[in-house]
């Protein structure tokens, strides 16, 4: 039933068909169907509304905020988790702080878990006032891994700065390279389509 209601919300958004295929990988978790069904968060005005109501759910202090939306006016993200920790933090808004929880597939980490935690974990810092002591990943397996915020905040700033020179260098003009993530990315056959035109330009050059 799940899978027919995906594929009929598929149809009405005219998403490339790779997306139903990382579903079937990823639809055990739970967490990414119920994102995907609420159709409203695809636009700039549903985006918003998730971002207050993450917002609210924070500040009313609930205990666990299932798929927790941050909008900040430029960047997006989607935390499975936050989970409340019933202690203030200097600075913090609250008597309570949130810490950042994400699942993965893998059984092991990877550097890009530790980015993605980072991301979450600065818009939490952004809406409670204060950073939190720790973030978590629970790996396949059911283990639950812990990193320290500071440990990884300079990390993380520096390669997030690079990020944004990238994007911001007039100059640099992005190719989309295949990686091991494509096959999980709803918009690889862009990438597909875009690689082909540039291959089909190329080999035109080479005819003249």
């Amino acid at each position: 039933v799940k899978f027919k209601r995906l594929r009929a919300v598929q149809r009405r958004r005219e998403f490339p068909t790779r997306l139903t295929q990382s579903l079937q990988v990823l639809v055990h978790r739970r967490l990414l169907a119920p994102a995907l069904l609420q159709t409203d968060r695809a636009s700039l005005d549903g985006i918003k509304r998730a971002a207050a109501e993450t917002e609210a759910a924070m500040e009313r202090g609930d205990e666990v905020i299932h798929q927790a939306t941050f909008f900040d006016g430029v960047g997006l993200g989607h935390a499975d988790f936050l989970r409340k920790i019933s202690e203030s933090r200097p600075g913090g808004r609250w008597a309570w702080h949130y810490e950042v929880e994400d699942t993965k597939l893998a059984r092991h980490t990877e550097p890009y878990f530790l980015l993605q935690l980072a991301y979450y974990t600065e818009h939490v810092t952004r809406i409670q006032g204060t950073a939190p002591t720790n973030m978590h990943v629970v790996l396949g397996d059911g283990s639950r891994v812990t990193f320290r915020v500071e440990d990884y905040a300079a990390y993380y700033r520096s390669v997030r700065a690079r990020f944004l020179a990238r994007l911001t260098d007039a100059v640099a003009e992005s190719y989309p390279t295949p990686t091991p993530h494509c096959d999980l990315c709803v918009w690889s056959s862009n990438c597909e389509q875009r690689r082909e035109q540039h291959e089909g330009r190329a080999r035109e050059r080479q005819r003249r």
